[in-house]
């Protein structure tokens, strides 16, 4: 049958101006964009363009490739005499299934990747390519079972089920339904790409259901059973074991994105990096560290960084910093007109995650007054509720020059120390 014919003559013409609208719709009025400004991350970009994509995508894979198999057996194609194999029927007969499945998953990413006008990268195709596969596995799935069951029950039946457990994985208390339902797990943010050990389970669970179903047309029916439970166990329980640990999020890369870096001035050793993408701010973030720096080394307190770089790169994971590398939220900071203060923040130095709140809050308000940054002192005061009284503060600042300074190391080493 030609091309053209097939066409025609196939549901997924019928039903594309309905399947295409659904992603669609999501796109432009519902979560398709990133709420946010990815900084041309494309990552980011395509991740949100797929959340919902897929899973309207495989619900009509399923659905269309179910009821491609009731017309055909409808039509007593499979009691011809077999001038073509099974398996080309069937590949033709999908076809058009698969080709409007893909521009479901397709056409969001490209809208969404054109609208940012960035081009596609390799880290932001993954869950791409799983989205096409899956796609063609579903298609597969639907098919044999509508060989055995009415294409009137078998289509509505699957374009409701796959729908809700691809959709609703993320909804779900058990983490790993969620790494194995071919749709990627999280929306990523700046910075953060999917991995191979994070989306081949996806193919794994579903493709090898899929490749089971095609084995069942093998010639010798006993070999063709064994072969494709085999293959179903094989796959589906690989899958569900490389992801049965795992947490809410899927195994991510992070810092995937180009960084620049200032060199250091002669005399001052330090360094300075930010993504690319907001690297315009580099200059006046190297100028106020040296500055804030300099503030306290005039206080007797000395902090010696060789590397202060942004922590957006990393995405949803916190990598702390050390002595001689901090990692401040710099484009955030410069954003919000607070890069100083972050940059404060920092310096304060203390050596915990978690520091006693008064100790910390007393440290803070001394660090704001000696670099001149009582103003945003003041707002995160007033944002967390608390803070040292006024005569306590003109207590501190009116002690001679090096007991602040001892008083200061002091606090900051006690707040961990509690």
């Amino acid at each position: 049958m030609r091309l053209g014919t097939r066409l025609r003559t196939s549901s997924a013409l019928r039903a594309a101006p309905f399947a295409l609208a659904l992603p669609l719709f999501y796109y432009f009025n519902g979560s398709g964009q990133p709420p946010f400004d990815p900084y041309g991350h494309a990552p980011t970009i395509t991740s949100y363009a797929l959340a919902f994509a897929t899973s309207f995508a495989y619900a009509v894979a399923s659905a269309l490739g179910a009821w491609e198999a009731g017309a055909l057996k409808h039509g007593g194609i499979w009691q011809l005499a077999p001038f073509r194999s099974r398996y080309r029927i069937a590949a033709e007969s999908l076809a058009p299934v698969i080709g409007l499945a893909w521009l479901m998953v397709l056409v969001p990413a490209t809208l969404a990747l054109a609208r940012a006008q960035v081009w596609p990268t390799v880290a932001s195709l993954g869950p791409l390519g799983v989205g096409l596969i899956v796609s063609v596995a579903h298609a597969v799935i639907g098919f044999a079972i509508g060989l055995k069951v009415p294409r009137t029950i078998a289509s509505p039946v699957l374009a409701v089920m796959v729908w809700i457990l691809v959709a609703f994985s993320r909804a779900m208390d058990s983490p790993w339904p969620r790494h194995l339902s071919g749709q990627h797990a999280e929306q990523l943010m700046f910075g953060e790409a999917a991995t191979l050990a994070g989306l081949w389970p996806h193919v794994a669970f579903t493709g090898s259901l899929a490749l089971a179903a095609c084995l069942l047309w093998l010639r010798s029916r006993l070999v063709a059973v064994v072969t494709a439970l085999v293959v179903a166990a094989v796959g589906t329980t690989g899958a569900w074991a490389a992801v049965k640990d795992w947490d809410y999020n899927p195994k991510l890369a992070i810092g995937q994105t180009s960084i620049r870096c200032l060199p250091s001035e002669p005399g001052s050793g330090l360094r300075v990096c930010m993504p690319a993408a907001t690297s315009s701010a580099l200059p006046d973030v190297r100028r106020e560290a040296l500055s804030v720096l300099e503030d306290f080394r005039s206080a007797g307190v000395r902090r010696s960084p060789s590397l202060i770089t942004d922590n957006l790169v990393y995405g949803r994971f916190a990598v702390p910093s050390t002595e001689r590398t901090w990692r401040i939220p710099l484009t955030k900071a410069a954003k919000s007109k607070q890069l100083r203060f972050q940059i404060v923040l920092k310096t304060v130095g203390f050596t915990c995650s978690r520091p006693d709140p008064a100790l910390r809050r007393s440290a803070i308000a001394w660090a704001a007054h000696i670099t001149g940054t009582g103003g945003d002192w003041e707002k995160m005061r007033q944002a967390i509720g608390g803070g040292p009284s006024e005569e306590e503060m003109k207590r501190i600042v009116e002690l001679p020059h090096h007991e602040q300074a001892v008083w200061f190391t002091r606090t900051v080493r006690d707040a961990c120390e509690r």
